[in-house]
């Protein structure tokens, strides 16, 4: 049937058919082809059938009669529905005519029993043990509120769902079962499933789709007219197949505890996470809620409906009523744990969970089992992990069973496994990142610690509602939070070791975590401090407060804990090391993840990150400023309006409730009013401190109108004489940068009217400064503007370029005028650019400023900015007078240079050979200074050759390498590769004194390397170049190209490499020196990236006889050198980079020969690390489970097969790396399936 068109409800009062449908096929209600039906409940159905009949046949359009069947439907009974059906026949003009009436409509009923079932339950007259599939939905899905939607259900199922639409596509006949944690569950996928196949489709199976509810329905309905689909909620047993065999299809819903694997199963995946959340959000549930929720469902369907249950009867799990819940209180009391140590040994987790039972492990495990598994469960295991399913849902169904001794208990193991020092620190600082690859790792896991914290939370919220005989659960957790906290002020270590589970604590037990905090921020050395102090390497070191912060920010998410979260925060802040490095107070630049940035995001004007009202936060901000003024400044001036604001989202609770009403974005009224507080509160603390204002002014553009003018307004109003000169310039350059800045993109949106920067002008010159440097030292800054300046787009950079110069050239005038030489120097030591400065010294008149005031006394100076000042002098005269000036001062006898300063005014000349030349003039000493000076510019591809000569002879033969690297002009045959050899080879040798490798060395290396190698160089010269050059190579893409080659020629080398970097097997360990173990760590690069097989052809396969001789004499020499095992390794790693052979089978014969005649358990050893390591380093989704690693697993397991036969020992190595790698793949999924649900 296609295009069915039928009016519903007050549908049929509109205008025009009750019903259009057009069928391919005709069926014994429905005539084939168009057909128009029109439907009436009139007592007198012929008189209806006569008003519809005329109305129809005088207007049919759009609607041909003659092609078309007319359809008169009664629910009364007609007797002479024939007699009247024949005579419209013969009147014409309708094809056909026909008449339903009440028994037609029963007799149809009976032939679609689920419409039958849905009519007779709207009518109130349900069929007994029947529902039709659609309000098992509906009830199922209005549970909860909101209800859940069928995406939901469906996420991350979709093949699932396939095979679903691919077993009704012949419906008759069969029996599967469709499994999950719930037969509810199941019943309503199976729905949302058949939904998916289409509205036609899916109303076709749905109308025979029937929910059974007992053995008896089912007998009766097996007789039926087939196909049927039926849902039995019971176990059918033999009916099932009984109803298949009658034609019917029999699709029985299992939960998890039901049966085992089969092919007439379809197991459902859990929920996707993801795309789960992102239907719950269009559901109308928060973004984070919606996250947690998914998790949940995810682990457990049943405990998220409970979650959000429309009414408080929602059915209880059986674990939760008194027979059972006593015995399985352990495991809510231990959240987490796992059975086995990464070792595979027993877990200590499991003494814990004994001692909490005070019964032997494994009688706790069985009596748990049962509940991990089937609808509702109370727990999941995965591999050896436990987890309860939802710690919430678990403490409401369970707290009333737990007593005074349970409490004990969970004080005592809290506090041995949460009290306890991670090992990692019985390592030193450099060693510690990689603490759990050495075997220092706690010696209860992460999921006990974790699991046991967030009891402690949970109980701490929701303690009271155990009352035991001597305390509450609450006072049992204060208990295990003081103590725990009062022993790690007296060892840093444990802080630091109570990171990961910090925040829990501190929702567990909010007054105790402050009084612990408080009271060690009291001590004269807090052991708070050493947390904040990054150890070991930069890269991989550790800092250990990113923990303590996270709790302060869900504790200040509290406004009964506000108040005492922001003064702890502001005394951190005073201990942490990286405030010393803090720009001063002028900035509002963004601060890594420290006590202020945390403090910033809890204030955050647009987006505060607590729940306390804003009359609260500016309380608090106000006892701050009075407290600690100058953290209150930085975190008001982050509190002022920008132009681009982004926040960081502080960590929320997990137990407490006290976020949930928090909204994510400020109104604008209270943004407003937050602006005008905070502007009020900076006028008040600026003062007469001229930094602070310049942090204002900095915000100036920003403000509202009223609050710009308040601070304009207190900038007239401020005594000037009680401000200290430092602070009048410190006024008057901000308000002069403000004000450059704005004129000169006057255009920009961002940028204030010429009427306020007219008025901020005015008020400038009040602070005007008297001393010369405030007054001049912006001009030498980078990127100068003056106050007065045009929009940029109206002047050329020419123009704003002479214009600068010029104020300078005054600048220094009036400098030199005041105060001499002296004051020059002053101003040079205060600016940013020194050597601007001098430059424009250099055009000064003679008698303000004589050559050699600078070039005898500063040249070369040691101070770096007076340097900088002769610097830029020596180039500003040589600009004005040419370079012969600066040449002329080195021959000058009246003017005394020493070495240095020589070298100083060689290098501010060009980089031209006859610079070169007078260098060398000066004395083999000044030339080789000159040369190991000279900084790394172009040289022209004349000269280029003779410069690197120069550098190397000078001891630079790094700085010869970049420079012959740069621009690739290699490839134009500036340079000879006899020359870059020689730079190659000074650089492998070098010590290091005058030069060392750049961060682009290695890659310039690699790059002269391959430019030898296309210049048909010596292989065996660029292989051994390789070699020295390893330790530079090695961080590089680039591979060793030339020297696998020779270690796949040369067997000797290979065993002298190989001996290098392995002991023999009977040679004593012995003290090297750092040399000898970089060269070993080179060494051992080497042959593990090691692919080139000997006699290998360049278009495939390998030479028999060429790799036989190789092995013959490598083996022998291993064996006279005593490294036969390790040697036997690295030949199978080589030999794992086989190709295939012409039919795909892999490795190819010439391999697979070897492996059965060396017969070598080692060399199959390394065969296998081999495959493993080409496959180099994975990323991955954290969420992608192992399905990469089985595909690996598939295709290892068909080249074993394909090679079995003939080749036994090779069959066996393939068959052990897609082992390895289906192991990979069961860790993969435990991963993702602890991402995804926990």
């Amino acid at each position: 049937m296609t295009k069915p068109h039928v009016r519903a409800g007050e549908g049929v009062q509109l205008p025009g058919w009750d019903g259009v449908v057009h069928a391919d096929e005709g069926s014994p209600f429905v005539p084939a082809g168009a057909s128009e039906w029109e439907m009436s409940v009139a007592k007198r159905p012929k008189t209806a059938a006569d008003d519809n009949w005329t109305k129809r046949t005088q207007d049919p359009a759009p609607i041909t009669p003659e092609d078309s069947t007319f359809v008169f439907v009664t629910p009364r009974r007609w007797r002479d529905k024939e007699k009247w059906a024949n005579d419209q026949i013969r009147q014409g003009p309708w094809h056909d005519v026909r008449v339903y009436d009440a028994d037609d409509l029963a007799a149809w009923l009976e032939d679609a029993p689920a419409v039958h079932t849905w009519l007779s339950i709207k009518i109130g007259k349900i069929p007994p043990g029947t529902r039709d599939l659609r309000s098992h939905w509906e009830h199922w899905s209005k549970a909860t509120s909101p209800p859940l939607p069928a995406r939901f259900l469906l996420s991350g199922r979709q093949n699932a769902v396939a095979e679903l639409h691919e077993r009704l596509s012949d419906v008759g006949g069969q029996a599967f079962a469709v499994r999950t944690e719930s037969r509810e569950e199941a019943i309503a996928w199976l729905y949302c499933g058949i939904r998916q196949l289409g509205t036609d489709q899916a109303e076709s199976v749905l109308s025979r789709s029937l929910v059974i509810e007992s053995a008896q329905a089912l007998r009766r309905l097996t007789a039926a007219e087939p196909p049927l689909i039926l849902v039995p909620t019971f176990n059918p047993e033999d009916l099932a197949s009984a109803a298949a065999r009658a034609g019917h299809a029999v699709v029985v819903p299992q939960d998890e505890a039901d049966g085992g694997p089969g092919d007439d199963v379809i197991s459902l995946e859990p929920l996707d996470r993801q795309s789960a959340a992102e239907a719950l959000e269009e559901a109308g549930i928060d973004h984070d809620r919606a996250y947690r929720m998914a998790g949940l469902a995810r682990r457990s369907l049943a405990a998220c409906r409970r979650s959000i249950a429309a009414s408080p009867g929602f059915r209880r799990p059986e674990w939760s009523k008194p027979a059972v819940a006593r015995g399985v209180v352990p495991a809510l009391l231990a959240g987490s744990w796992k059975d086995f140590t990464e070792t595979g040994r027993d877990s200590p987790d499991r003494e814990i969970l004994s001692r909490l039972a005070r019964r032997r492990y494994e009688e706790v495990a069985d009596t748990l089992l049962p509940w991990s598994r089937g609808s509702d469960p109370l727990v999941r295991r995965k591999d050896d992990a436990w987890y309860l399913v939802s710690a919430r849902d678990a403490w409401e169904l369970l707290c009333s069973f737990i007593r005074h001794d349970d409490l004990e208990r969970l004080e005592e193991v809290a506090t041995t496994v949460l009290g306890s020092v991670h090992p990692e620190f019985e390592l030193p600082p450099e060693q510690r990142w990689m603490a759990g690859a050495l075997g220092y790792s706690p010696k209860y896991s992460g999921l006990l610690r974790g699991g046991l914290a967030k009891c402690l939370a949970i109980m701490g919220a929701r303690g009271s509602r155990v009352p035991t005989a001597i305390s509450s659960a609450r006072h049992a957790t204060e208990r295990v939070v003081r103590n725990l906290l009062e022993n790690a002020n007296e060892d840093w270590r444990l802080w630091a070791s109570l990171s990961g589970v910090l925040r829990l604590l501190a929702e567990a037990a909010p007054d105790c975590f402050l009084d612990a905090v408080e009271a060690d921020l009291k001590q004269p050395e807090p052991v708070l401090a050493s947390l904040f102090v990054t150890t070991g390497d930069p890269m991989f070191g550790s800092a250990y407060h990113s923990g303590l912060l996270r709790a302060l920010e869900v504790l200040a998410w509290s406004p009964d804990h506000l108040g005492r979260v922001v003064p702890v925060l502001a005394r951190l802040d005073r201990i942490d090391p990286e405030s010393e490095l803090r720009p001063d107070e002028n900035t509002s630049s963004r601060v890594a993840y420290r006590p202020l940035s945390v403090l910033r995001e809890v204030f955050r004007s647009w987006s505060p990150q607590t729940s306390a009202t804003l009359d609260d936060r500016l309380a608090v901000l106000r006892r701050l400023r009075r407290s600690h003024g100058d953290v209150a400044w930085h975190v008001m001036q982050s509190m002022l309006p920008e132009m681009h604001s982004v926040g960081r989202p502080a960590s929320r609770p997990r137990v407490r409730e006290w976020a949930a009403d928090a909204s994510e974005v400020a109104d604008l009224d209270e943004q407003m009013r937050t602006v005008s507080e905070v502007v009020l509160g900076m006028l008040d603390a600026a003062g007469s401190n001229g930094r602070r204002w310049t942090g204002l002014l900095e915000h100036l553009h920003t403000l509202p109108r009223r609050e710009h003018d308040l601070v304009v307004g207190a900038l007239r109003r401020l005594d000037l004489d009680n401000l200290g000169e430092e602070a009048r310039a410190a006024i008057w350059e901000a308000l002069r940068s403000v004000v450059a800045r704005h004129r000169s993109y006057s255009t920009a949106k961002w940028a204030m009217p010429e009427r306020y920067l007219a008025r901020l002008d005015g008020v400038r010159e009040r602070f005007s400064p008297t001393d010369p440097v405030a007054l001049y030292g912006w001009l030498f800054a980078p990127r100068p503007r003056p106050a007065d300046s045009v929009d940029v787009g109206e002047t050329t950079w020419e123009e704003r370029k002479l214009r600068i110069e010029k104020e300078r050239l005054e600048a220094v005038v009036a400098v030199l005028q005041s105060g001499g030489p002296d004051e020059l120097r002053a101003l040079a030591r205060a600016v940013a650019d020194p050597y601007e400065l001098g430059k424009a010294a250099a055009r000064t008149p003679p008698e303000l400023l004589h050559p050699d005031e600078i070039l005898s006394r500063h040249l070369a100076d040691k101070e770096g900015a007076l340097a900088g000042l002769a610097l830029g002098y020596v180039v500003g005269q040589s600009e004005v007078l040419g370079d012969e000036w600066t040449i002329g001062q080195l021959g000058r006898d009246d003017l005394e240079l020493r070495l240095e300063q020589q070298v100083a005014l060689l290098l501010a000349l060009p980089t031209r050979p006859h610079i070169w030349q007078v260098a060398a003039n000066c004395g083999e000493d000044v030339s080789l200074a000159y040369w190991r000076r000279i900084p790394q510019r172009y040289f022209s591809d004349q000269h280029l050759e003779e410069a690197v000569l120069n550098l190397v002879g000078a001891g630079r033969p790094f700085v010869a390498a970049d420079l012959l690297a740069f621009e690739s002009r290699l490839e134009k045959g500036v340079v000879s590769p006899e020359t870059v050899a020689r730079v190659l080879a000074a650089a492998a040798s070098a010590s290091g004194d005058h030069d060392s490798p750049s961060g682009d060395f290695g890659s310039s290396a690699g790059f002269l390397l391959d430019s030898l190698v296309s210049a048909d160089y010596d292989r065996t010269r660029v292989a051994r170049l390789e070699w020295q050059l390893m330790p530079a190579l090695r961080h590089h893409q680039r591979p060793p190209n030339e020297l696998h080659c020779l270690l796949a020629e040369d067997p000797d080398f290979f065993v002298e490499v190989v001996s290098l970097v392995y002991r023999a097997e009977t040679e004593e360990p012995e003290v090297v020196t750092p040399e000898d173990e970089l060269r070993a760590e080179c060494g051992h690069t080497v042959l593990t990236e090691w692919r080139t097989i000997p006699g290998g052809r360049d278009r495939g396969g390998v030479d028999r006889a060429c790799l036989r001789r190789w092995l013959e004499e490598a083996l022998a020499a291993l064996a006279r050198t005593g490294r036969v095992t390790v040697g036997h390794q690295v030949v199978g790693q080589m030999l794992s980079a086989s190709p295939h052979d012409p039919d795909a089978t892999w490795p190819c014969a010439v391999i697979r020969e070897v492996i059965e005649d060396v017969a070598s358990t080692e060399l199959e050893r390394g065969f296998r690390m081999g495959v493993h390591n080409a496959r180099g380093v994975v990323t991955k989704d954290p969420s992608a489970g192992g399905g990469a690693e089985r595909a690996l697993a598939e295709k290892y397991d068909g080249f074993a097969v394909a090679v079995r036969a003939g080749y036994p020992r090779t069959a066996r190595t393939l068959r052990q790396i897609a082992d390895s790698y289906r192991h990979e793949a069961a860790l993969e999924d435990f991963q993702s399936d602890m991402v995804e649900e926990l």
